[in-house]
């Protein structure tokens, strides 16, 4: 790591001497990932790199929210490139804090994840429009993403060093979502569509190969639907991932809080669907 981002010491927050039927406590690591900037400025470029070996587990979350700046220069933006590997029986939990898209700002993120076919993934995305607090919203530019979910290459279906391309198998791609979410020049930022809540959300769940049966996905999408919120602060919807090995959530809500614990609570029902320790209170 490099300024301006560190991370913190890990955390055991299941020490608590209960056990599961299926994980011990303890063997999950928590950690923080921490920004000491004021935020992202125009010609950031932010690069992050997380492996994950095999039969490892992780939970990680930001300190605090990402602003991205006023960028006054019209063709001026700010970077983020993530990428993600997920090996054999490996689990990784990811909810990032917001991302404040001040007035005249522009973002471009991706995120390239390669996953073993036993392996976990629940990655949160949360947006908001502007600060909204101020009466600030829909001000930015542009907030460009694409990400790509891809299955991780193994001994058996890599080509001889020597093989002719041709001969290469196809990529095998997951999942993939492009976002070209506009501010300024949104059509849709005053239309009913967006009138229940300005805070955006986007939640990937994909389970190991061995779990993710039709009965459990079933099982999953219920529990997910149930966490709509009867008073309107949050509102979902889910769909059955291509490959049958998760499901992929879009949400909106009145307030970041409302989101949060509706992410939470959905990473509690994967983990319940696998028999493993609630999250803790603390994070």
């Amino acid at each position: 790591m490099a300024y301006p981002l560190s991370v913190s010491p890990i955390f055991r927050l299941e020490q608590n001497g209960l056990e599961s039927s299926l994980e011990s406590s303890g063997d999950r690591a928590y950690l923080y990932r921490m920004n000491t900037s004021p935020g992202l400025l125009a010609g950031d470029d932010i690069n992050m790199s997380i492996q994950l070996g095999q039969g490892t587990r992780l939970y990680l979350a930001d300190q605090a929210a990402t602003k991205v700046h006023t960028m006054p220069q019209p063709a001026a933006h700010a970077t983020i490139h993530n990428w993600i590997e997920v090996g054999d029986r490996a689990t990784l939990e990811f909810l990032p804090e917001p991302l404040i898209l001040f007035a005249d700002s522009a973002l471009s993120q991706t995120t390239d994840i390669t996953l073993h076919a036993e392996a976990g993934l629940s990655l949160g995305e949360i947006i908001l429009p502007g600060r909204l607090a101020r009466g600030e919203a829909y001000q930015f530019r542009q907030y460009f993403s694409r990400l790509r979910v891809r299955s991780l290459q193994t001994a058996e279906n890599t080509p001889a060093k020597n093989a002719p391309a041709k001969n290469a198998p196809a990529e095998n791609l997951w999942f993939t979502e492009r976002i070209n979410l506009l501010g300024q020049n949104n059509p849709f930022a005053q239309h009913n569509l967006f009138a229940s809540g300005q805070v955006l959300g986007s939640l990937l769940l994909i389970l190991p190969a061995t779990v993710a049966t039709p009965e459990r996905l079933n099982k999953l999408s219920g529990m997910i639907d149930e966490l709509t919120e009867a008073d309107g602060s949050v509102d979902l919807a889910s769909s059955v991932l291509p490959t049958g090995r998760g499901l992929f959530v879009k949400a909106i809500s009145k307030t970041t809080r409302d989101m949060q614990r509706c992410f939470k609570k959905a990473i509690n029902c994967v983990r319940q669907l696998q028999g493993q320790t609630m999250l803790p209170y603390s994070v």
